[in-house]
């Protein structure tokens, strides 16, 4: 649980780095390694529930509200993976691309609520 606390750590405290990337200019570099961050952050951020539940520090209620998360971090990884071949087309279409979290988090909401 400790190493998964300090992976997801190490990828908050590396966003500003490619936000900064992002906002200098309109580069694919930049672009896919933003995605890439926002991925690899969604990803350890499921990885630290994961480990919790394995490792038995969440309570039995808390285990159900963190399974139902798992959508909605699914739906943000699923929402930027398309983006990285895009931006090596056109980086302004990836960046629009990343809109498609928000109709994804809404089928991730659905299918929480149907699984309550």
């Amino acid at each position: 649980m400790l190493v998964a606390n300090l992976v997801f750590l190490f990828f908050v405290v590396l966003l500003p780095f490619p936000t900064a990337l992002l906002g200098d200019g309109d580069s694919a570099t930049a672009t896919i390694i933003y995605a890439l961050a926002i991925i690899a952050t969604a990803a350890s951020s499921l990885g630290l529930w994961w480990s919790a539940e394995r490792d038995d520090v969440i309570a039995p209620h808390g285990r159900r509200w963190g399974r139902g998360k798992y959508y909605g971090v699914t739906a943000v990884i699923l929402g930027f993976l398309p983006s990285l071949p895009l931006a090596l087309v056109a980086p302004e279409w990836a960046r629009i691309s990343w809109v498609l979290v928000v109709p994804l988090g809404l089928v991730a909401d659905r299918l929480e609520a149907r699984r309550r």
